[in-house]
């Protein structure tokens, strides 16, 4: 028959460290979503760079920029989902931080706010499209502009896709299971 142990006969490493902040599952599910999240900045940021390529190649007719503040708030737009994805990477790697144990500090405020943001990815992703589409009519049959409004939109929504979206949950990354 098996005799129960007292708390003073276990070892230190056997006993449960009640209130740790570590969880080391969440961390190791995390690092797709942290990979994720970095390459839509990474694409965001080449969409500002497109948008702008497109703004500096905007043709000028007689001095007249028709159509320029189209490319100028595609320039603005991308900007903005630059931020954004910005934002969602840092709020991933905080997280990380909180459920590696090296900052202690509750995620409810990062939560919100991120949860919040991947809201307004979509409002600033149907903004590019109409913007962009103006622009395009705008600037007509200049295909170099053309071809960078067009690239900067896609990347805009690629973006919007890979990091935009990914919002942090208290519980983990998507797909982690709750017990």
């Amino acid at each position: 028959m098996l005799a129960a142990m007292r708390d003073e006969q276990y070892a230190a490493q056997d006993l449960p460290s009640y209130g740790a902040h570590e969880q080391p599952a969440l961390v190791s599910r995390t690092h797709g979503q942290l990979r994720k999240t970095l390459l839509g900045t990474v694409v965001a940021a080449l969409g500002v760079a497109s948008s702008v390529a497109g703004l500096v190649s905007y043709p000028d007719l007689d001095g007249v920029f028709q159509g320029r503040g189209w490319a100028q708030a595609l320039v603005a737009v991308s900007a903005a989902m630059l931020v954004l994805c910005l934002w969602q990477h840092l709020s991933w790697r905080r997280a990380i931080a909180v459920w590696h144990g090296e900052r202690n500090s509750d995620l409810a405020a990062v939560v919100a706010v991120s949860w919040i943001l991947q809201l307004v990815s979509y409002a600033i992703s149907v903004l590019a499209l109409v913007v962009c589409a103006i622009a395009l009519i705008e600037v007509g049959r200049f295909a170099t502009t053309a071809v960078f409004l067009v690239l900067s939109l896609l990347a805009v929504l690629a973006a919007q896709i890979l990091a935009g979206v990914q919002y942090v949950r208290a519980e983990g990354p998507p797909g982690t299971v709750q017990f």
